[in-house]
């Protein structure tokens, strides 16, 4: 089993010129042990999991900007990336690293409900860090499979945890080769915003929006009574429109979902964003659906969403929440 990824790892990351400074760091060591054709030591580990994403660090791909030193850095990642540049500009919207402890606590919250080991897959894998805060005892009771689109994140995964035995597939969640009704476990912080995937297949989900998308595919490749695990957007359990949360509710069973606070994501992702953690159970013989929890949302009147002494209008929220 890998060493563990914990907190201190990320001790003094704060502000956008340290995370990208730590990101070239750790991008020209990757390039270093692939030309020496080795494994990383646990200092030069710690270096390559400060690798953030690029998610938090939208400057740094805009060389027509008026702030002058970031100016210099977007024109120096050009040539420093090569190859990747492309790759690694794509990402700016989607790849928004999870901070440490939230991932702890979805781990926290699989154990609790009972999962021990098997078949896992991270399908936005990012450079590992869901697979890095992995409690020691699934990680090895557990075969994994780690899918990651960004050609530079892919090579982190490999470099950290293809040696220990995880699966890396460098491809989009909706291009990757995976079997259906396989995997116990599905576990990630997916993608999200106001577009759908290029999904070829004829599936009745592939107009579905990014995050919404993920749960969708991920349903056909976890097995009945498998459990999905997702941060998502707040508009998976809260949009107006109902049509996405019956078509899973029609084909799992919501074990809970947890509102996380607006700055969940700002330390280490340098945004701030309304997040959900989502848990589904795939449905099978035994298993009922409770469709009627959470499927439909509910209009809150002014003066009685309150907290503190904070009001708000009018608000419409799932009537999980």
């Amino acid at each position: 089993v890998w060493p563990r990824l914990d907190a201190p790892t990320f001790a003094n990351l704060s502000g956008e010129v340290t995370k990208f400074e730590a990101n070239r760091s750790a991008v020209d060591l990757l390039r270093k042990l692939a030309e020496q054709g080795r494994a990383p030591d646990p200092e030069e580990r710690s270096a390559l999991n400060r690798f953030t994403g690029w998610g938090g660090l939208p400057k740094a791909f805009n060389p027509d900007q008026g702030d002058i030193p970031w100016k210099k850095r977007a024109e120096g990642l050009v040539a420093f990336l090569g190859n990747d540049y492309d790759s690694a500009r794509a990402s700016v919207n989607n790849a928004h690293y999870t901070s440490i402890d939230v991932i702890e606590g979805m781990w926290s919250a699989i154990e609790r409900i009972g999962f021990t080991g098997g078949r896992i897959l991270e399908p936005s894998a990012g450079s590992g860090y869901f697979l890095g805060a992995m409690p020691a005892e699934i990680a090895a009771n557990s075969s994994i499979t780690a899918v990651e689109i960004d050609s530079l994140s892919s090579r982190f995964l490999k470099t950290l945890y293809e040696p220990f035995g995880v699966r890396v597939i460098n491809r989009g969640f909706e291009k990757a080769s995976l079997p259906k009704d396989f995997f116990d476990l599905v576990i990630s912080n997916v993608p999200f915003g106001n577009y759908p995937v290029p999904e070829t297949r004829h599936v009745p989900f592939r107009d579905f929006l990014i995050h919404d998308y993920f749960f969708a595919r991920a349903l056909e490749v976890v097995r009945p009574g498998g459990i999905v695990a997702f941060i998502t957007s707040a508009g998976t359990m809260d949009k107006c429109n109902t049509a996405v949360r019956s078509y899973l509710a029609d084909r799992a069973r919501l074990l809970g979902s947890i509102r996380l606070p607006l700055q969940a994501f700002q330390s280490i992702a340098n945004t701030k964003v309304t997040t959900d953690i989502v848990f589904l159970q795939k449905l099978c013989a035994g298993i009922s659906s409770n469709k009627d929890a959470w499927v439909d949302g509910a209009t809150l009147p002014a003066n009685e969403a309150c907290l503190g002494n904070k009001r708000w209008e009018e608000m419409y929220a799932n009537t999980w929440y």
